[in-house]
């Protein structure tokens, strides 16, 4: 559940960008018609700067470099990669379970962005170049959703994990509660 809810946040995230964008690439688009409209890249539209200044200060960006949509996208993407990683890492330690895992993966994962991990990160998906014909300038989000379909798989694989090892820890402590009393008073002769 938790996790579809960050997908949610995630997409409203991106739609809200979307329609966020800066308002001067708008306008020029729309003020020279179709053509403009085609030419304009979504590489090219930049995020208001409320949004930016936010951004640059948790992903530790430089203040002269510039936050495009797909930059902002790669970087929110591997953030919730890395939640979700982090998370389901967390789970195996006895202490963090529950929400108490959540909040650990949550402030690990800040510290990563704030040391500029991620933004380190975001630079090496974005200078992968894949060639989509026409939708190459929506290429960006196919990388978003793929890592994003990683993230949840992985955290899929590492819950079953835990489950078998919980249970193979549960069969052990039963055997040494049960049979080895049970076989050593059977071999004192006192049963």
């Amino acid at each position: 559940m938790k996790r579809w809810l960050i997908f949610g946040l995630f997409l409203i995230l991106v739609n809200g960008s979307v329609f966020a964008a800066d308002s001067t690439n708008l306008s020029q688009a729309l003020a020279g018609g179709k053509q403009a409209i085609s030419n304009i890249s979504v590489n090219e539209l930049e995020l208001p700067s409320a949004l930016t200044s936010a951004t640059k200060v948790i992903f530790n960006i430089p203040a002269g470099e510039n936050i495009t949509l797909s930059y902002f996208v790669i970087l929110v993407a591997l953030f919730i990669f890395f939640l979700l990683l982090i998370s389901s890492l967390m789970q195996f330690v006895p202490f963090f379970d529950g929400w108490k895992a959540w909040v650990g993966a949550l402030v690990i994962t800040l510290l990563v962005a704030f040391s500029g991990g991620i933004r380190a990160s975001t630079q090496l998906f974005l200078n992968f170049e894949v060639n989509f014909g026409r939708f190459a300038q929506i290429g960006f989000v196919f990388i978003a959703v793929i890592l994003i379909i990683i993230g949840w798989g992985l955290t899929k694989l590492l819950k079953m994990v835990k489950d078998k090892v919980g249970v193979e820890t549960a069969e052990h402590m039963g055997e040494n509660l049960s049979v080895r009393p049970l076989m050593a008073k059977l071999k004192e002769g006192r049963l």
